[in-house]
């Protein structure tokens, strides 16, 4: 029995049907940095990393989404947990989706505490069971207005007799309030659980959770240490120039013995919080707010810059 073979015509059809569907094969996962290069490290001082972002395209769907940092790990596409889920920008788990875009900030803000060299790895699989990984390498600096002087650099010796006179109206120990305003300080204020606000014993302050939902911080007095509180307009702030402005404004506030803040999600970025107390004044201007839940209970973190003003007599 001999075998039919067909014409060459249909042969070569049959070839180019076969190559058409390997084409029509969905390609593997994807994973690009948005704004960077993923090459090029990421570099902020402590708690102040933006738009730390990464794009997925996984066109099968998502089957696994890891993130590692030291001892931390993650599957995004299965954990339930949402506060660790909004450490990377999302509300639920991304288990199917086809594309979905991390940002990376409120990690890097909440995990990473002291300066150093990190990295962080992702890894996507896709339900074909294909996977794509990356490595970001992260470089945490100390905060720039925190160097020390340099102790050599002494102070020239002036002859003039009347040269440590201050004008006339001021004194020694009163900086000059038509002086313009100097440059912002950074802090950091955390609380974990039940325990005492870390950063807070500068300002006088503490806090503690008053809705679990919104993770609203009352804020108060740190034991008997006088102090009321106010919240200040950001674009009221914004405009003011001079140290004697920053003073009126202060003077001119409702003040209270307690503030609410509410802070999950992001939503205390940019409140300007006053704390005045007898002696002294704090304008505290949050640009990170972020909140996670553990073992220890809720975990509320703001970093920003602050301004310290002496009260005039």
């Amino acid at each position: 029995m001999t075998r039919a073979r067909l014409p060459m015509g249909l042969a070569l059809v049959a070839v180019l049907a076969t190559g058409c569907w390997a084409a029509d094969e969905k390609p593997p996962p994807s994973i690009t940095a948005q704004g960077f290069e993923l090459a090029q490290p990421r570099e902020a001082t402590v708690g102040t990393f933006s738009n730390v972002r990464l794009r997925f395209e996984v066109p099968v769907g998502i089957e696994s989404l890891v993130v590692r940092e030291r001892s931390f790990e993650i599957d995004l596409a299965k954990s339930p947990e949402a506060a660790r889920l909004q450490l990377f920008g999302i509300e639920r788990r991304v288990w199917s989706k086809r594309d979905v875009t991390l940002d990376l900030s409120s990690y890097l803000n909440e995990k990473i505490e002291r300066p150093g060299e990190y990295e962080l790895i992702v890894e996507v699989a896709d339900r074909d069971a294909r996977t794509t990984s990356a490595k970001l390498q992260i470089v945490v600096t100390e905060p720039r207005d925190e160097e020390t002087p340099d102790p050599s650099a002494e102070e020239p010796v002036s002859t003039d007799p009347d040269a440590e006179r201050p004008p006339a109206g001021e004194t020694a120990d009163e900086p000059d309030d038509t002086a313009r305003l100097g440059e912002e300080l950074p802090f950091r204020l955390q609380r974990v659980g039940a325990g005492s606000v870390e950063g807070g014993e500068q300002f006088g302050i503490t806090w503690k959770t008053v809705d679990e939902v919104a993770v609203v911080i009352r804020m108060m007095t740190l034991d008997d240490r006088a102090g009321r509180f106010a919240r200040l307009d950001p674009i009221v702030y914004d405009a003011l120039a001079t140290r004697d402005d920053l003073h009126l404004a202060l003077d001119r506030l409702e003040l209270a013995d307690t503030l609410e803040i509410p802070t999950a999600n992001g939503a205390a970025s940019g409140a300007v919080v006053a704390v005045v107390r007898p002696d002294e004044r704090y304008v505290l201007r949050t640009e990170h707010s972020s909140t996670s839940l553990s073992e220890r209970g809720t975990t509320v973190t703001l970093s920003g810059r602050y301004r310290e003003l002496v009260k005039r007599h």
